[in-house]
């Protein structure tokens, strides 16, 4: 079955960050001082991260281990949850100090979410049907680089 591509440029992009910017400030743990640090998924999540972190005044990580869990809780940002395996392994990976705690104290914030996803996010902006992949501005939009499509 053949996906259809969707392309976000960087105009589009920008209106979206501030899109989950307005709801995550809507939403309780950041109004009650709960949410303290961000943290991007290597690498669609890092430009997310990035803008999130400056436009809600929270602490950028850049590593799991870093986090001192009993300040408050950490917002993972990725562009996608395509499949949701990306999020999922990070909550069940021994790698990180203190992971045991990582899912519980952690909110989830993408660009968008397929509605077939295991791990919906808490924060995103629309659902992308399965048959979409959606193309963001920082990747290479050279067809052979994007397999199966």
């Amino acid at each position: 079955m053949k996906k259809y591509k969707e392309y976000i440029d960087y105009s589009e992009y920008a209106g979206l960050c501030n899109i989950l910017v307005h709801k995550i400030k809507e939403s309780e743990d950041y109004k009650t001082k709960q949410l303290c640090f961000v943290y991007g998924i290597p690498s669609g999540g890092l430009p997310l991260a990035v803008h999130l972190t400056k436009h809600l005044n929270l602490e950028l990580i850049l590593d799991l281990n870093s986090i001192k869990y009993e300040k408050g809780k950490i917002l993972i940002c990725d562009d996608i949850s395509d499949t949701g395996q990306t999020i999922s392994k990070l909550f069940s990976d021994n790698k990180y100090c203190g992971f045991e705690f990582l899912k519980e104290r952690s909110l989830v914030a993408t660009l968008c979410t397929k509605e077939d996803s295991i791990q919906q996010p808490d924060f995103y902006c629309f659902v992308v049907d399965p048959q979409i992949w959606v193309v963001f501005p920082w990747e290479d939009y050279n067809e052979e680089m994007i397999k199966g499509v």
